[in-house]
């Protein structure tokens, strides 16, 4: 799960960040009192048998995702993240500033020994800042994706 260190643009960029905020995913379950078993599914502290199953009308994201990348639509892909990157990182700050200032939370984290608020929100503040240079990365996936096809592609 490396990315090789010269790997830029838009896409490489995109995985780097998917694969520092996993364990600061991993920081934050852990804080509001999940946990993950060893078939990667969230367990509730309270019951351990009590596996988390998402609703696959839940997975159009991630789902879309797949569907651009198995259709090498690299353009479309670019042009989703310059759009869904920004309001991904302004609810993730709205809900950071809550939740860092909100005593119940603070209580539960430190029932569940976490004294450190600001580490287990960090994943929230990663992707609440904002990602620079989006904007050029993805217009220029989409101008190399016109001059290879004629199109668009979005």
């Amino acid at each position: 799960n490396a990315v090789p260190e010269d790997a830029e643009g838009l896409f490489a960029t995109l995985l780097k960040g998917e694969l520092a905020a996993a364990p600061l995913q991993a920081r934050l379950a852990l804080a509001t009192g999940l946990d993950i078993d060893e078939r990667g599914s969230c367990v509730a502290e309270e019951d351990e048998e009590d596996h988390f199953v998402s609703d696959p009308r839940a997975q159009s994201y991630p789902a879309f995702w797949s569907l651009l990348a198995l259709e090498g639509d690299t353009a479309a892909a670019a042009a989703a993240a310059a759009v869904n990157f920004p309001a991904w990182g302004a609810a993730c700050a709205r809900i950071h500033a809550g939740l860092s200032k909100d005593k119940a939370t603070i209580k539960n984290f430190a029932a569940r020994g976490v004294e450190d608020v600001a580490d287990a929100l960090a994943f929230l503040e990663f992707f609440a800042t904002p990602l620079p240079d989006l904007d050029a990365m993805a217009a220029d996936v989409m101008a190399r994706e016109f001059v290879k096809t004629g199109h668009p592609g979005c």
